[in-house]
């Protein structure tokens, strides 16, 4: 598949269980999502750990940000995770409507703190493949290939 993608992104399960790690096997770059409360940092630096074990790039999003007492500061979670932090997403409202509404917060709530935050990290990944890509040999990147009628989950899982 990675011939002919982009990207490939896997929301795995949460934990270390075989389940989760499996993806970390299979991925060249691992970004971590974590909130800024302790016992998620305990957990995303155990993930970290393991993941550094198989050499793998780790970035780290924070997600679920509320600013309150009760949470580690972002200064704090840099200097726990020591790892490159490419987001901070927001606690907001308008993603409990959009899950309610069964869409996602950028078509919902497109003017929305967390729909501005999701749209910034994607500009942020897709920067990162553009300079990944700057290095690679002309005409390295393959193409599905084309069959009318067909599309991308159809080819994936040979469909007929």
């Amino acid at each position: 598949m990675k011939n002919y993608s982009d990207f490939i992104i896997i929301d795995s399960a949460a934990g270390l269980g075989s389940e989760a790690l499996m993806p970390f096997q299979i991925a060249d770059e691992l970004f971590i999502v974590t909130n800024p409360e302790t016992h998620a940092i305990t957990d995303a630096l155990k993930t970290i750990k393991i993941a550094e074990r198989m050499n793998k790039k780790i970035s780290i999003i924070l997600n679920r940000i509320r600013k309150d007492k009760r949470e580690l500061s972002v200064k704090e979670i840099k200097i726990l995770l020591e790892k490159p932090l490419i987001a901070k997403i927001p606690e907001d409202d308008a993603v409990r409507e959009s899950l309610m509404l069964r869409d996602a917060v950028i078509h919902t709530h497109p003017e929305s703190k967390s729909a501005r935050a999701y749209e910034r990290l994607a500009e942020k990944i897709i920067g990162m493949r553009e300079e990944k890509q700057k290095t690679m040999k002309i005409g390295e990147k393959k193409r599905l290939p084309e069959e009318k009628g067909k599309n991308f989950f159809s080819w994936m899982f040979k469909e007929e």
